[in-house]
């Protein structure tokens, strides 16, 4: 008998050993849930519970573990109603409280406006800037303009002032010319300008103003050929009390000459040559025969310009000593008004090679001249060869005697 309660306490023993290693086993499984199927979970459950049970045979309460495991199986009725209530909300097929969205919605398109506004009133903003920008650019290159023109003008004063002051301290004197030209001439037969106290030579001091001094010598002799010269010259601005008129009245004789209509086609290269820089007057503007013209016939005098071209005429440095030796000889117009009397007879000018002469006589068919660059008169003759080796083109100028009582042509080259 004892020996039957020790093999059962063995075996209950046993079993409780084995029950314990099952136990441990199924709290691993659970730490680790197998995700197959809530149903394999729910029956693993019900094993455990039935491994539970007392020794005496009483069955466990397994009343709430068949409802979880019946839940958990999905084979237990479901409270699904939250649920349906969401996926209509998603669905968009149950009822929307849509106030806020479209408030939302409206709040969100008032902003986008006023963000487009902005970007438009800020690029207004900026082309406001950019033109005030371009103002003040433009603004600045004007007043730079002005600055130019101004110190263009002020430069031109003080050349005109400093050109001014220097003829005033080292200009020469003028120099009685013809009687040292016809004693150098000797026995040689000239016919020349007269009274030989008529010409006088007009130095220039600087390297642009030959043209000047070729017509203030030409002006001087005009006045000591009669008291109607005078009274012309004086009237245009070329001659002054005693003497004649300085290289800025000159200047101012030809620009009112160019006023009046005569040699447009001259006033305008002069321009052109100028570019608006400076004014004409106070320059250091070169002349030559035809500006030379326009002074003399806006006092009425009777100029006359004649161009002479070797390029297109072999014989043209021949024609011009031939031209001025008649006006020497006092031929042209026998018999006319254009003959100078004996007691007077100014001097030609001559233009050549980018210098202006005075041409004083002819002497055995070469044209006696007297040059402003000297100091002092010189012999100088020089022939038809002389000529076209220095230069292709000559201009000269002549004076007819007599005031002009009716305007005069404006054209340089038409005879007055």
């Amino acid at each position: 008998m004892n020996t039957q309660v020790i093999d059962l306490t063995s075996e209950e023993s046993s079993s409780t050993q084995r029950l314990t290693s099952f136990e441990a086993s199924t709290e691993a499984a659970a730490v680790t849930p197998d995700t197959s199927g809530d149903a394999a979970l729910a029956e693993r459950l019900a094993r455990k519970e039935s491994a539970r049970a007392k020794p005496n045979g009483d069955a466990p309460d397994t009343s709430g573990d068949a409802d979880l495991a019946a839940k958990l199986a999905g084979s237990g009725p479901a409270d699904t109603s939250g649920d349906a209530d969401l996926a209509a909300k998603l669905s968009g097929s149950g009822p929307a409280d849509t106030s806020d969205d479209a408030a939302l919605a409206a709040r969100l398109a008032g902003q986008a406006d006023r963000t487009a506004g902005d970007a438009a009133y800020a690029a207004r903003l900026a082309a406001r800037d950019a033109r005030t920008e371009g103002d003040a650019a433009l603004a600045r290159r004007l007043a730079a303009r002005d600055a130019r023109t101004e110190g263009d003008a002020a430069l031109a004063r003080r050349l005109a002032g400093a050109d001014d002051a220097k003829r005033r301290r080292v200009e020469p004197a003028p120099v009685a010319a013809l009687a040292s030209i016809r004693r150098l001439l000797g026995a040689d037969p000239a016919d020349l300008a007269r009274p030989d106290e008529a010409v006088r030579l007009y130095p220039q001091p600087d390297g642009w103003s030959c043209g000047y001094r070729c017509l203030q010598t030409l002006v001087f002799a005009l006045r000591r050929a009669g008291a109607e010269y005078g009274t012309a010259l004086a009237s245009a601005g070329l001659a002054e009390p005693g003497g004649v008129a300085s290289v800025s009245a000159v200047q101012a004789a030809v620009e009112r000459g160019w006023t009046r209509g005569f040699d447009p086609t001259g006033a305008q290269q002069t321009r052109d040559r100028l570019r608006g820089r400076f004014p004409f007057v106070g320059s250091r503007e070169w002349i030559g025969c035809c500006e030379a013209c326009v002074a003399l016939r806006s006092a009425g005098v009777r100029a006359d310009v004649r161009g002479f071209d070797g390029r297109r005429d072999g014989l043209a440095a021949r024609r011009l000593v031939t031209y001025l030796a008649d006006y020497f000889k006092n031929v042209v117009g026998v018999g006319s008004d254009d003959v100078w009397g004996a007691s007077c007879l100014p001097p030609a000018l001559v233009c050549f090679g980018g210098h202006n002469r005075c041409v004083v006589g002819v002497s055995r068919d070469r044209l006696v001249l007297l040059d402003p660059k000297w100091r002092e008169p010189r012999l100088q003759c020089m022939a038809p060869a002389d000529l076209a080796r220095h230069a292709r083109q000559w201009e000269c100028l002549v004076v007819r005697p007599g005031v002009a009582t009716r305007p005069l042509p404006t054209e340089p080259g038409d005879p007055a």
